[in-house]
């Protein structure tokens, strides 16, 4: 996370200001995430259980909830910045869930995730007044994609020891 450390206290308050935006939004950016994110990753797709039912609302339900929880974990990084030690648990977690995953799907994965989740992030903040300048939606956009890279370092880098203390 040293990189989201180094951000200007200019940058940390665009960061915030869009945090609120995001977070006022965050079932319509997850679940717009993952609808894209199973249409161009099919394999993605079949990594979720829920997926595989004939059940319309129970395919729903699980989509919003697992969209809720990935915002969850997006805003709470992008918070946690001025104090990493809070994300420890977070980041846990994330390894725990992540683990079962193999290398080369997990670089696709997160590769998949991070530019539908900016994509769906920037539809989301360009509606908002307070980011009707480009260049400041441009430099808020590149701080999520920031806050983005950090997740998947810690994500990497947890799922590497992990697998290591496990051989």
């Amino acid at each position: 996370m040293d990189v989201l450390q180094q951000l200007t206290s200019e940058e940390m308050e665009l960061l915030r200001s869009s945090v609120r935006i995001i977070a006022e939004n965050a079932t319509e950016v997850g679940c717009s995430t993952y609808e894209m994110i199973f249409e161009q990753s099919p394999y993605v797709k079949e990594l979720f259980h829920f997926t595989k039912s004939d059940d319309e609302a129970y395919r729903q339900k699980k989509t919003v909830q697992l969209a809720q929880k990935y915002m969850q974990v997006l805003i709470a990084f992008a918070e946690g910045i001025e104090d990493p030690s809070m994300l420890e648990p977070v980041s846990t977690k994330l390894v725990e869930i992540h683990r079962r995953i193999d290398d080369v799907q997990m670089a696709a994965h997160w590769g998949v995730f991070t530019e539908c989740t900016l994509c769906n992030i920037r539809k989301v903040l360009e509606k908002d007044e307070h980011f009707n300048d480009m260049d400041r939606l441009d430099a808020a956009i590149m701080l999520w994609r920031t806050v983005m890279r950090g997740i998947v370092r810690r994500l990497k880098v947890g799922t590497f020891s992990t697998s290591y203390y496990l051989c």
